[in-house]
């Protein structure tokens, strides 16, 4: 299998840049986009009801949803809270909960740092490491004066693996397509590049395995069903530049690759499932020459691990 890491970068070069130079066009045909920032944020300080609720998306067909729920388990000082994941049936289904927090206040940066851990907790969970006794541990993220974007790309993140792993199957693909949209908006590109800064680089590898794997088994799926729209997302990627140098990480899952100029294909099924089971991270690094003014590709490093 052959694959054009230059062609991925090329393609990668047009779509990189600030999220104010880009187009639109994406943000307004995907419908409504919940802010789960804001949302927090606005939560009243003084609670008088049990819980409060936000809707993620909902399926057009059936017309329920699946919903981001927060929960108070106690009344006075200090608040035990917990968030959850569930989808509106006829009856509200827990699909994902949180751990009980205790927290001294309902302070919306408290509130964030919180769910922000357990968001964080929730993905790797899903990931390839998900019973190893300590398979992490989590950087102090800190909550930043506009962290938006990048609490609202990890919220969703966590949310299109809950609806691959657990979601009704009737409601399954219409969530992650709605969900999907929201991942892929422009602005996200940005925001995926200070999450992963943010969670520095073990915790980055964790975390891109864990979402790449969720890709990879629903991409499975929708080929075995004859899906053919098979992968809610395939590439991420971003860039660090200083000085003279360039510098690009790609993550994809090998599934959701094109193969160039096929030879021949194995009919071994153990080895086309160890294949389809794999995810590539690439590593191009380019330096500016001073005398064309141009990216050199200086350095290419590419490695497949298992997800």
């Amino acid at each position: 299998m052959l694959f054009s890491l230059w062609r991925l970068y090329v393609v990668l070069r047009r779509t990189m840049g600030s999220p104010e130079s880009q187009s639109s066009s994406s943000v307004m045909a995907s419908g409504f986009v919940p802010d789960i920032w804001q949302w927090i944020r606005r939560l009243p300080g003084q609670w008088r009801g049990g819980s409060y609720s936000l809707q993620i998306c909902n399926s057009p067909s059936t017309n329920q949803s699946l919903n981001l729920v927060i929960n108070k388990h106690s009344g006075t000082q200090p608040l035990n809270l917990s968030f959850s994941i569930c989808a509106e049936l006829h009856d509200p289904i827990s699909l994902w909960s949180s751990n009980c927090s205790t927290l001294r206040s309902a302070h919306s940066t408290d509130l964030s740092a919180s769910f922000l851990h357990d968001i964080i907790c929730g993905v790797l969970r899903y990931g390839p490491y998900s019973n190893s006794q300590s398979i992490f541990r989590l950087p102090n993220v800190l909550i930043s004066e506009d962290p938006g974007k990048t609490f609202n790309l990890a919220a969703f993140t966590l949310a299109i693996l809950v609806s691959i792993y657990e979601a009704p199957s009737n409601l399954r693909h219409e969530f992650i397509k709605k969900i999907s949209s929201q991942l892929m908006r422009d602005e996200m590109q940005y925001a995926a590049k200070k999450l992963m800064l943010m969670l520095g680089s073990n915790v980055e590898e964790l975390w891109m395995r864990s979402v790449n794997l969720g890709v990879t088994n629903w991409a499975m799926e929708c080929l075995r069903s004859g899906d053919g729209s098979p992968s809610p997302f395939t590439v991420f990627s971003y860039a660090l530049s200083a000085s003279r140098l360039w510098k690009v990480h790609v993550y994809c899952p090998v599934v959701a690759m094109v193969m160039e100029r096929p030879s021949r294909q194995t009919k071994d099924e153990k080895l086309l499932f160890s294949l389809n089971y794999q995810q590539l991270e690439g590593v191009i690094q380019f330096v500016q020459s001073h005398h064309q003014g141009e990216l050199d590709r200086c350095h290419r490093q590419s490695r497949h691990h298992k997800v």
